[in-house]
């Protein structure tokens, strides 16, 4: 009977003790795409335009509204168009 009351004021010490953790308020969440201003870097867009299927991917010009980028899908050379705002890819021409 001892035991059983020695146990169960070990439980209510063990509950009272470790109770729920006060939540901080010092949580800081960062969804900036790219180096900020509202644009992805060069370097995203080339990496957006090889996971859309192009490879030897280079940089032309990564200034203004659209990134523009050469790469190869197959053994055609492109001229690929990335909006800088978002990362979409808003034309692609074919280089002859």
């Amino acid at each position: 009977m001892v035991r059983n009351t020695v146990l169960a004021a070990a439980a209510l010490l063990l509950v009272a003790f470790a109770g729920p953790e006060s939540a901080r308020a010092d949580v800081n969440v960062d969804i900036t795409i790219g180096g900020g201003h509202g644009r992805i870097s060069c370097r995203q867009g080339a990496r957006i335009v090889f996971r859309s299927g192009y490879h030897s991917v280079v940089a032309l010009n990564c200034a203004g509204r659209f990134y523009k980028y050469r790469g190869w899908r197959g053994l055609r050379k492109f001229v690929i168009t990335v909006r800088s705002s978002n990362g979409r890819i808003v034309d692609v021409d074919r280089v002859f």
